[in-house]
């Protein structure tokens, strides 16, 4: 068996070298052999030969789950947010997200919410980019245009799906910094949700762990300089944690030993510095520009496990000049020129390849086309192809036709892939002579250098927890050395093939785990082992102490057996409770491996029945006897029982009942129900009903006089019976609606009739109104005497008459001054000519007296006397 494996593993690790093309040869494979080239679109999201990006100096950089390339940020002089997918098996560029046009702002959306609208907006100057263990691409910084129109360096994180082709705004802020750090570092070593790096540029060192962990390290924060802090994201907990490194810019490196790790060891503040990641998960960096302006040749690991960065390769000393002694020879002399801005692959077996980059000092500025090899085993760097010699030109050959003397040429900035097939690919950056938009494909030659590795292999893991209650999640960490492939067989009939794992045990029992670790690159295989023993969770059954359905008012015992601890829903911790009311009662348990288990019991009260009492009445008021009609509105009533306030009773749903007595009679009716198992439920209700009497009115009234002279005053006294209202027309053309008006005066003379209509308002015996008359008579009274005569025949003042309108039985008599009579006269209206009883004999002048005699207007004897002066 184990001669099987050996023999697959060896067909495996050829078929990895298996190429197409020649060896050791460059082919230019698409985009444009001239400067500053620009892009053809093309309809979003269709191949085609003649689409490609335009010049991406800086851009952001992918290689996906199946072997495609992806690019965003293409350049002409401004800021692009263009997404293009490249598939190295057809050749051809598709153009998938953004816009075609420069210095777009970004669209945030909610914060974790994908959205088809969102977008990073244009971005440029080396953005840090990752893929996670799901396939997704994830961009951080860049320096560009906020929302608000100003620009500086980004510190947000973006996550692209490609299936559904949208982004999501995962963590930091949608603005710029502006020349001040605004990162939030907390504690170093400290995970915390409010943790975000300060924007940056000009960093692609950045790792993808194997817990799918997200890693980055240094860049130009525009806001303040070079950075030498190292940081993780967990995408799980959507958290960063600041894990080495200054909290400040521009901080020089320390040494130490070269091959000896310690925890003071670190690489200083700097930028656009390569990076790879070996099999057993420790990170790598090479060179960069650091804050002084220097360059460097230095080569850096980082181990995980300890924390502690080694000083592995190179120079510690700024702009050293590479060396190599021959083509395809590794030689522990060998060192790449001090450089930035150059590309970096990481091949099979711990190799890491590095090409081009850029330097300059006061006496030089180049561009380089060389081509390293780095063999983690051996510690050797070994010239692949190229160059010492800086700023080599261009040489392009044929169209997809790969040729010895083809090269990209000295050049930096560029983008760098890898494909399924182990081919080396660059794309644009700034060539011999200025930017382009070119794309290049290596075919490493296999010899050169031949892989050196490794000829131990330890397989080792740890897990956690050994034990526990199930289900159990164990999470298995895998320690192996110098293993790439691994296949765990976890002990339940299942097994992966990831470096580490996570599994859930859902069943009770020991489970033998066993880790196979491969190395592809020396042929060896090796095991370990451990034992997981997943204990059975308690199965707690409740016991009531009787019926679980009861009465309001009852209670019932719940009894949840004997373990150590418990916790029920009601927050007792008691191994019994009393309940009284409904509900669903859960009981936690642990036993003494401190596993937990739960039951649970329904508690069912019997509600009550509610019963509601109400009526409504015909009528609820009026004359006796009164005929009231009851209508039952009750709800859940079975039976009744009507109190009719008067003494009578009834248990008809519906009663009729009369009122024979006057008074106000509070009507009960009481609503039972007793057909449940809880007893008799009841409610009642009342309504008043009001009885009058039927009495008739009768109107009538007296007045001071029914006749007199003009102006005559009357007053009026009301004597009606039963009546409440009232209503007076004194036939004059006056109202009043008082009880007793007041005093009505008739100044002209006539006959008026009075009359008054009274009423009953009473709402509960409404009576017809009654109507009483009165004539007033108003006679004109009138009555003169004249007090001088001159009877001389002039026809002026002859005679003596005086007017009696209104009197009857008039009589005159006049008198001298002696008493005699000279005159009487029983008429009204007589004159008198001052003659002796009108005999012709005159009187002599002087002063006469009258006496009137009558029966005035008001039937009253009436008497007046004065006198009389008779002048002739």
């Amino acid at each position: 068996m184990k001669r099987i494996l050996l023999i697959l593993l060896f067909t495996i690790h050829c078929s990895l070298f298996t190429v197409f093309g020649q060896q050791g040869e460059w082919t230019w494979m698409n985009g444009d052999s001239t400067f500053y080239g620009q892009g053809n679109y093309g309809p979003q999201g269709v191949f085609g030969p003649s689409y490609h990006p335009s010049v991406a100096w800086q851009g952001a950089q992918w290689t996906d789950k199946n072997g495609n390339f992806w690019l965003l940020g293409t350049w002409a002089n401004s800021a692009n947010d263009d997404l293009w997918e490249y598939k190295p098996s057809i050749n051809q560029w598709a153009w998938m997200n953004g816009t075609d046009s420069s210095d777009q702002i970004g669209v945030y959306g909610i914060q974790n919410v994908p959205s088809p609208l969102n977008k990073p907006g244009g971005r440029m100057f080396g953005m840090t980019t990752w893929v996670d263990t799901a396939g997704n691409l994830w961009l951080f910084s860049g320096r560009g245009e906020d929302k608000n129109g100003n620009w500086g360096d980004f510190n947000d994180l973006w996550m692209y799906n490609i299936s559904t082709n949208e982004w999501t705004w995962v963590k930091g802020s949608d603005t710029v910094c502006s020349y001040s750090s605004n990162g939030i570092y907390g504690s170093l070593g400290i995970e915390n949700s409010a943790n975000n790096p300060s924007g940056r540029e000009q960093t692609s060192t950045t790792w993808t762990d194997n817990n799918n962990n997200l890693w980055l390290f240094g860049g130009d924060s525009w806001c303040g300089s070079f950075n030498s802090d190292l940081w993780r994201f967990n995408i799980a907990t959507n958290c960063w944690t600041w894990m080495k490194g200054d909290s400040i810019q521009n901080q020089p490196s320390v040494y130490g030993i070269k091959g000896v790790p310690d925890p003071a060891n670190k690489p200083g503040s700097r930028i656009c510095q390569a990076s790879w990641k070996s099999i057993n998960d420790d990170f790598w960096l090479f060179g960069g520009e650091e804050y002084s302006g220097g360059f460097m040749n230095d080569l850096w690991r980082y181990n995980i496990q300890s924390n502690e960065w080694t000083w592995m390769s190179g120079t510690n000393i700024y702009d050293t000049i590479g060396v190599d002694n021959g083509q395809c020879i590794p030689d522990s002399n060998n060192i790449p020129t001090a450089r930035s801005f150059n590309n970096s692959w990481t091949r099979p077996c711990d190799n890491f390849v590095m090409f081009g980059g850029f330097s300059y000092n006061t006496s030089f500025q180049r561009k380089y086309d060389d081509m390293w090899n780095y063999n983690v085993f051996s510690n050797k760097w070994t010239l692949m192809n190229g160059s010492l010699v800086g700023n080599q030109p261009a040489n392009y050959g044929s169209p997809m036709v790969p040729s010895p003397t083809n090269s990209p040429g000295g050049r930096a900035y560029s983008l760098n892939w890898i494909d399924n097939s182990e081919n080396l690919w660059v794309y644009s950056g700034a060539g011999d002579s200025s930017f382009r938009n070119d794309l290049w494909k290596f075919v490493p030659d296999t010899t050169c250098p031949v892989f050196i590795h490794s000829d131990t292999l330890a397989s080792a893991f740890n897990a956690l927890p050994l034990n526990g209650c199930s289900p159990l999640t164990v999470t298995f960490n895998n320690l192996s050395i110098n293993g790439t492939n691994f296949q765990w067989i976890f002990g339940d009939g299942t097994s992966g093939t990831t470096v580490n794992a996570t599994h859930v045990y859902s069943s009770p029992g020991t489970y033998h785990v066993k880790l196979i670790s491969l190395s592809k690159c020396s042929g060896l295989i090796d095991s370990s082992f451990t034992t997981i023993t997943v204990l059975p969770d308690p199965n707690p059954i409740i016991i009531p102490s009787g019926p679980t359905t009861f009465c309001p008012g009852d209670s019932v015992s719940l009894n949840a057996g004997n373990y150590s601890s418990f916790l029920w829903s009601n927050n007792s911790t008691n191994q019994s409770i009393i309940v009284f009311d409904s509900g669903i009662y859960v009981v936690t348990v642990t036993d003494v491996n401190g596993c937990t288990g739960t039951a649970s019991q329904i508690i069912t009260i019997i509600p009550p029945i509610q019963v509601s009492a109400s009526f409504t009445a015909d009528t609820l008021q009026g004359c006796a006897p009164l005929a009231v009609n009851f209508s039952n509105t009750s709800i859940n009533g079975t039976s009744y029982l009507w109190n009719f306030g008067d003494g009578s009773t009834g248990t008809v749903m519906n009663p009729a009942h009369t009122y024979t007595d006057t008074g106000t009679f509070t009507v009960t009716l009481t609503a039972v129900n007793d057909t449940s198992q809880c007893g008799r439920y009841s409610n009642t209700n009342t309504i008043n009903i009001v009885v009058g009497k039927l009495e008739a009115v009768s109107s009538g009234f007296t007045a001071t006089t029914d006749y007199g002279c003009a102006p005559l005053m009357v007053d009026f006294t009301n004597n009606s019976i039963n009546a409440t209202a009232y209503y007076w027309l004194f036939g004059n053309g006056e109202v009043d609606s008082a009880k007793n008006p007041p005093t009505v005066t008739y100044p002209d003379s006539g006959t008026y009739t009075v009359t008054l209509i009274a009423f009953n308002e009473s709402p509960l015996c409404p009576t017809s109104p009654d109507v009483k008359t009165l004539d007033i008579t108003v006679g004109e009274c009138d009555l003169y005497f004249p007090n001088v005569i001159t009877p001389n025949g002039d026809q002026m003042n002859d005679i003596f008459q005086f007017t009696a309108k209104g009197y009857t039985n008039c009589n005159l008599t006049i008198f001298n001054r002696w008493g005699q009579q000279v005159y009487t006269s029983p008429l009204t209206d007589s004159f008198w000519d001052g003659t002796w009883n009108l005999s012709g004999e005159k009187v002599v002048d002087g002063t006469y007296y009258y006496l009137f005699t009558a029966t005035d207007f008001y039937r009253k004897p009436f008497t007046q006397k004065g006198s009389i002066l008779v002048i002739w």
